[in-house]
Parts: C-alpha cells; structure tokens; sequence
C-alpha cells in the first residue's frame, strides 16, 4: 500500500515534466517561427527600399 501510494505521485510528476517537455518544445518552435518571420519582413522591406531608391519610386 505504502509503495502504491509512493508510485502514484511519481507518475503524476514523470506525466508533468512531459507536459513541461512539451510547452518548453513548443514554446522553442513558436519563438523560431516568429524569428523567421521577422527576418523575412525585415528581407522584403529591405529589398523594397532598395528597390524604391533604385528607380526612385515615391508611394
């Protein structure tokens, strides 16, 4: 009885520290996906300017 009740928590904790796992993994995608994302507006903005200041075109 004693032993069950030591397996149950521990279970609960091995099950937490997946989720934990799991947000840290996503967490990591979503940072990496923002990032990209950044880096390829601030691409396209950059080429537009030069762009803009190659033909000096006035939006």
């Amino acid at each position: 009885m004693n032993l069950q009740m030591l397996e149950i928590p521990s279970r609960h904790m091995h099950t937490q520290s997946n989720q934990i796992l799991r947000l840290v993994s996503l967490e990591i995608i979503i940072s990496e996906l923002i990032k990209l994302c950044f880096i390829i507006s601030l691409r396209k903005n950059f080429f537009e300017y030069i762009f803009m200041k190659r033909f000096s075109i006035k939006i």
